[in-house]
């Protein structure tokens, strides 16, 4: 598939990289829409503590479902969705009172965090494997319509 791959600090390119598979609790979302805000920006200049390189950014975008990784059954095939941003662990004391964007695991995706487009890969690409609790919209391929949910709007 094709991405737009920060390279390092303030170097990028669209480059060919492999089709991530969705594992345990994961869909594959095939990106049918995204955007570039300011905080990418920071992102590609290097100037986000959180962002390993290289890396894939994009956290506002939309896509299609069309694969599921073990254990989801809470989206299908063919689903429109919008991406949320944040997951959190749903263990520390912060994800437990709700405040989920604020993390104590913040860049830990081995206790369950993902910052999506910032410490995962994101949406400026063709496919994006992603935790199912960051999918919002859920628009069933049966509905019906050309509706397709954005995640956030642009905001620069």
């Amino acid at each position: 598939m094709r991405a737009v791959v920060v390279q390092a600090a303030g170097r990028f390119a669209v480059c060919e990289v492999a089709t991530p598979a969705p594992g345990r609790g994961q869909a594959l979302v095939r990106v049918k829409a995204s955007t570039v805000c300011g905080t990418d920006q920071k992102i590609f200049a290097g100037q986000f503590p959180g962002t390993r390189f290289p890396h894939i950014p994009g956290h506002e975008f939309a896509g299609e479902v069309v694969e599921l990784g073990e254990g989801v059954d809470e989206v299908r095939p063919g689903d429109r969705v919008g991406v949320e941003v944040h997951v959190g662990c749903g263990r520390c004391a912060r994800c437990l009172e709700g405040l989920y964007q604020l993390c104590l695991n913040y860049g830990r995706a081995e206790k369950g965090h993902a910052h999506i487009g910032f410490t995962v890969p994101g949406g400026l690409a063709e496919y994006v494997a992603i935790d199912v609790r960051a999918l919002h919209g859920r628009l069933h391929a049966d509905a019906g319509g050309d509706a397709l949910l954005l995640a956030a709007v642009p905001t620069q």
